[in-house]
């Protein structure tokens, strides 16, 4: 589909410089919950992995029945502890550089020569910087930024319900959240919103059991789908026709 700048609302800005992803990575996306892995990639007590979240490298890491999230970073010369898409088993974290050992609960556990490090308290400082971590069901999440909403009001009833209702496709997972698309983010994320497109642009395959039962200036439901639809034509219309190449109001 080609969209031409210029003669939208929208200024095209938005979509490509690096100034408006980077404030909304601070104002919005580094304080939402961020899904990171699933509970059957950490089955394993000791198991942890590392992420990319938002250009953030995050350990998930299962210990005792207990999910933990850290930045991946050592807190003494800032190396990578699991590197991206890393992940194993253990029941300490050792940096590969230096050798220092963090316990579960993020701090320095061993010091290689410790005694070169006079004053240092290493049951206090230089711990692993932690992250707020939720679990629900068999996902996990974790937010860039403390505080705000917990889990279940930033998703809402309906998308806790749907979390919770089926995981049949959960193997699928895994590959869903490695993969990346170069596109600005809110593309992905406007395209999945607006079934509106559906039965124009996927006319010939799924578009065919999706129809568009009414519209007016909100959002309404799709039959047999659980997006949402754009606004169109007549506030005042009761039903869309989709029996010609084009959408009608009737």
């Amino acid at each position: 589909m080609t969209q031409t700048a210029g003669y939208s609302n929208i200024p095209a800005q938005a979509y490509y410089a690096e100034r408006y992803l980077q404030t909304e990575k601070e104002t919005l996306l580094h304080g939402a919950w961020q899904i990171i892995a699933v509970t059957p990639e950490l089955e394993e007590n000791g198991a942890y992995l590392s992420r990319d979240i938002l250009g953030v490298p995050v350990i998930v890491w299962h210990i005792d029945g207990q999910y933990k999230a850290y930045i991946d970073v050592c807190p003494h010369r800032h190396s990578m502890i699991v590197g991206l898409d890393g992940s194993g088993r253990a029941a300490n974290l050792r940096c590969p550089y230096h050798g220092w050992e963090f316990s579960p609960s993020g701090k320095v556990r061993t010091i290689p020569h410790a005694q070169c490090f006079r004053g240092l308290k290493k049951e206090y400082d230089n711990t692993l910087q932690a992250l707020e971590l939720e679990r629900l069901g068999p996902f996990l999440f974790v937010r860039l930024q403390p505080g705000g909403a917990p889990l279940h009001d930033f998703l809402g009833d309906i998308a806790v319900a749907k979390i919770l209702g089926d995981h049949e496709k959960l193997p699928c997972f895994h590959t869903y959240i490695n993969l990346e698309i170069p596109c600005n983010w809110k593309l992905m994320f406007e395209n999945s919103l607006e079934d509106y497109h559906t039965p124009i642009v996927h006319r010939e395959s799924f578009g065919k059991y999706i129809s568009l039962e009414q519209t007016n200036p909100r959002y309404e439901k799709i039959q047999g789908g659980l997006g949402c639809l754009s606004s169109f034509g007549d506030p005042n219309a009761t039903s869309v026709n989709l029996d010609s190449d084009y959408v009608t109001i009737d």
